[in-house]
């Protein structure tokens, strides 16, 4: 009886210690700050146009929006492609010096702007969709 008494306890109170782990951003007393942030509050990505030749080979505007000063590191910005294809960046907003909050100096940074990305694979995708992966790290 035991044992189900505290499993039951676990599963009634993990969803709350888990789903809080990762909330909190920083330490604000005042509450000048929202502390509750997500990356998709603060940073987005829209799709702005692609073309094709019909034969593999495509281009894809992307643009990077940011809110309340939060940029996304230049070195850490990846993108990835469909399988087959490579992909690249072949044109980017400018980035802006920025001291790193975590001490490591001056870094680059993009504070929004236009991504224009190549990709180029053996085949045409039919499907009228593509699906590009972008993986980064953002910050004040």
């Amino acid at each position: 009886m035991l044992k189900y008494v505290l499993a039951f306890l676990f599963l009634a109170i993990a969803p709350s210690i888990l789903s809080s782990a990762s909330f909190a951003q920083e330490f604000d007393p005042l509450g000048k700050t929202a502390t509750d942030i997500h990356p998709t509050d603060v940073i987005q990505w829209t799709p702005v146009q692609a073309l094709s030749d019909g034969k593999g080979h495509l281009l894809v505007g992307l643009r990077l929006e940011t809110k309340d000063q939060f940029t996304i590191y230049k070195n850490k910005l990846e993108v990835r492609g469909p399988n087959g294809y490579s992909i690249a960046i072949k044109s980017a907003p400018e980035s802006r010096k920025q001291m790193d909050p975590m001490g490591e100096g001056e870094t680059d940074v993009y504070f929004g702007g236009d991504f224009e990305l190549e990709l180029i694979g053996d085949k045409p995708i039919n499907s009228g969709m593509v699906s590009i992966f972008v993986t980064f790290l953002g910050g004040r």
